[in-house]
C-alpha cells in the first residue's frame, strides 16, 4: 500500500514537472529601462527578468537594430542586467546554452524594444533687482530633473531660488537636480547696478 502510494506521487509530481516545463517554454521574458541621470552621461541601465525552466542563456544588447560590444553585463538569478549605456532603443536576445524545451524556437527569445532617455541639459539664468534700495538675486532654472536644490556660497540662508540684501561684490550659486547633476552661475554686484536697477 505505501509502496503503491509512493508511486503515485511521484507520477503526479512528473505531470506537475511536465506541466511547468511546457507552462515555461518558451520563457516569458520582461524588460525594465532605467534612464540616463544627465546629460551627456552614460549610466543607463536595462535589466532583463527571464521567467524560464531553470534555463542558462547566452545573451545579446542591440542598440538601434545593432549588437553592443562587450557591454557590461551582470547575470542574475532571474535574468541579467546590462549599465553603462547611453541613450537610445534597445532590446535583447538570448539563446539557450544548453536547450531544454520541446521546440526549437522555444529555446530563445526576442525581447520588446525599451527606450533610454535622458533629460535636458541643466540651464540656469540670474536676475539682478533692487528690494527697498538693496540689491536681490533670483535665480531661473530649466532642465535636468526636478526638483532643484539651491546653494548661495557665503550667504546665510541661501538655499532657495532668490536671496535679498546682498552687497556690491560676486556671489556663486550651486543647483542641484534630483539625480545630483549639478550647475554653477554666479553674479556680481556694482555701484553702477545701484544707479541702473530699479526697484
Amino acid at each position: 500500500m505505501r509502496f503503491t502510494l509512493v508511486l503515485l506521487l511521484l507520477f503526479i509530481a512528473d505531470l506537475a514537472g511536465d506541466a511547468f516545463l511546457k507552462a515555461q517554454c518558451p520563457p516569458v521574458v520582461i524588460i525594465q529601462g532605467y534612464d540616463i541621470s544627465c546629460e551627456g552621461m552614460n549610466d543607463g541601465r536595462i535589466v532583463l527578468k527571464v521567467e524560464s525552466t531553470n534555463q542558462e542563456y547566452d545573451y545579446r544588447l542591440f542598440l538601434d537594430m545593432k549588437m553592443v560590444s562587450m557591454p557590461a553585463m551582470t547575470k542574475r538569478p532571474d535574468g541579467v542586467e546590462f549599465s553603462g549605456l547611453k541613450p537610445g532603443k534597445y532590446y535583447v536576445t538570448g539563446n539557450a546554452v544548453n536547450p531544454k524545451c520541446p521546440g526549437e524556437d522555444e529555446n530563445s527569445f526576442v525581447s520588446k524594444q525599451k527606450t533610454l532617455k535622458q533629460p535636458q541639459s541643466l540651464k540656469m539664468d540670474i536676475n539682478k533687482s533692487l528690494r527697498e534700495g538693496k540689491f536681490a538675486a533670483s535665480a531661473i532654472v530649466s532642465g535636468g530633473t526636478p526638483p532643484y536644490r539651491y546653494e548661495w556660497k557665503g550667504i546665510k540662508g541661501g538655499n532657495t531660488w532668490e536671496v535679498l540684501n546682498l552687497k556690491c561684490k560676486r556671489y556663486k550659486l550651486s543647483v542641484t537636480d534630483a539625480n545630483q547633476c549639478s550647475i554653477e552661475g554666479e553674479v556680481i554686484f556694482t555701484r553702477e547696478d545701484k544707479r541702473n536697477l530699479k526697484n
